[in-house]
Order: structure tokens, then C-alpha cells, then sequence
């Protein structure tokens, strides 16, 4: 679960919640807290960063990494012709 809203033009930011159970017996489930946020370089280019806590004994204490993504020239589904 989680949401986003954009605080500025080409600007995306949210927080999201996640929670598995265990795939083996006797492990505690996991969950954790993602917050991110995501800056438009391009028409076609983002940069995302995101930092994530574990809320259970059996998630990640931290973590956060960079993902950069490309889209082709192809029709988006939000744009018109």
C-alpha cells in the first residue's frame, strides 16, 4: 500500500508499505517502509532515488539505491496522439 503526489513540475514523490509473509515456517513475517522520490532529467530519462526501514525483526534493517529509467519513443498510455 502507498501513495505519491508531485510536488513540482517533472517531480514525483511517495511512501509505500510492503509485507510478506515467510516462505519457511517459523520465520516472522516482513514489512517494511519505502519512501522515494523521482526527478524527470528528460523527456525520456528519470532518476529515482528511494530509502527503505524494516518495521519487523525480519526485513532489512535500511536500505535505498538509485534507478535510472529510460522510455522509448513509443506512444505513452497517458498521452494523446
Amino acid at each position: 500500500a502507498g501513495g505519491y503526489f508531485r510536488p513540482a513540475e517533472g517531480v514525483i514523490a511517495g511512501v509505500d508499505a510492503g509485507w510478506s509473509e515467510s516462505s519457511i515456517n517459523g520465520l516472522d513475517q516482513s514489512a517494511d517502509l519505502t519512501a522515494y522520490t523521482s526527478f524527470a532529467m528528460t523527456k525520456d530519462l528519470r532518476l529515482s532515488v528511494y530509502a527503505l526501514t524494516g518495521l519487523t525483526d525480519n526485513a532489512p534493517d535500511f536500505g535505498g539505491g538509485l534507478t535510472l529509467t529510460w522510455r522509448t519513443d513509443v506512444r505513452r498510455p497517458t498521452e494523446d496522439n
